[in-house]
């Protein structure tokens, strides 16, 4: 009784092996069709951010400006509310990294689009 069980289950598990073998196999031989248009926008995205840099420059230094706008209105209130050194070297530090920040990314940015 206890080998016509396990015989069963090993059956099964082997039934589900094969399946799922056959899945994997009909998923290789999809892929490249069901990629290649993907492939394709993506070069047609690449192609379109390499034609439009200068905008998407000008986009970035208006969107900082606006924000160092912000900022500095946003930091007068705090130095203001706070008063004591600790809160005004507090604020110092995040305005540091938050500079930092930016520049690491612009960094990145320009690093890999050369």
């Amino acid at each position: 009784m206890r080998q016509l069980i396990w015989r069963a289950v090993r059956e099964q598990c082997l039934r589900r092996r094969s399946l799922a073998a056959l899945v994997l196999l009909v998923v290789f031989l999809l892929a490249p069709q069901v990629g290649q248009p993907s492939l394709d926008r993506l070069q047609a995205w690449t192609a379109w951010l390499e034609t439009h840099a200068t905008l998407l420059v000008l986009w970035r230094l208006c969107l900082y400006g606006l924000t160092a706008w912000g900022w500095y209105g946003l930091h007068q209130r705090v130095r203001a509310r706070e008063g004591s050194l600790r809160g005004v070297v507090r604020l110092y530090l995040l305005e540091g990294l938050a500079l930092s920040t930016l520049a690491v990314a612009e960094w990145r940015l320009w690093a890999y689009a050369v």
